[in-house]
């Protein structure tokens, strides 16, 4: 037991001194990707963008919905009987079934529009990541979420690519899928 713990503490001490000497000679940039995808520009688009395209549906389903609840009412108040209750029943139903076939189909295609959007963001986050880590020469940039404590914050380099993401930003170019004019 006690060499296990004796292999283990050096084990320890020889992965540091290589991590510092790693670090001595290598640049390292942080970034905080949690914050880029929340504050770019690209990344408004693609709200706003979705907003805009699946708006209608949602306020399609929300008016199937609230028209169930009518229903649904009017059924528990007991002011229905015979026929009338059998095709507010019948009426429930139907509407239950549209709303369900609506909601799958608008969640497939939130679903399907949301990842080639956000792999447009992602790509344009990588190019501004890449831009940065070329203008400051850094050889190794990783994401904030990973690290615990960050004492050095030269190192961060999230505002210089939030900066290039807005620079480099052309409005509708998430959306539609263009390219940045050179």
């Amino acid at each position: 037991m006690f060499k296990k713990q004796a292999l283990a503490l050096s084990l320890v001490a020889v992965l540091g001194m290589v991590g510092q000497a790693f670090a001595a000679d290598t640049n390292i940039g942080i970034v905080n990707l949690r914050l880029i995808r929340f504050d770019a520009p690209q990344a408004h688009e693609l709200q706003q963008t979705m907003a805009k395209e699946f708006g209608p549906r949602q306020e399609e389903l929300k008016n199937i919905e609230n028209e169930g609840q009518k229903l649904a009412q009017q059924i528990q108040s007991g002011t229905l009987a015979g026929e009338q209750l059998t095709n507010a029943q019948r009426q429930i139903a139907q509407l239950q079934s549209d709303f369900n076939l609506k909601a799958r189909a608008l969640q497939e295609d939130q679903r399907k529009r949301a990842q080639e959007m956000e792999g447009r963001v992602n790509n344009e986050i990588q190019k501004a990541i890449d831009a940065v880590a070329k203008e400051q020469k850094l050889d190794f940039v990783m994401d904030g979420m990973a690290i615990l404590n960050l004492s050095n914050e030269a190192l961060n380099v999230t505002d210089e690519v939030l900066e290039n993401l807005k620079k480099s930003y052309k409005e509708g170019s998430i959306a539609n899928g263009e390219k940045k004019a050179k």
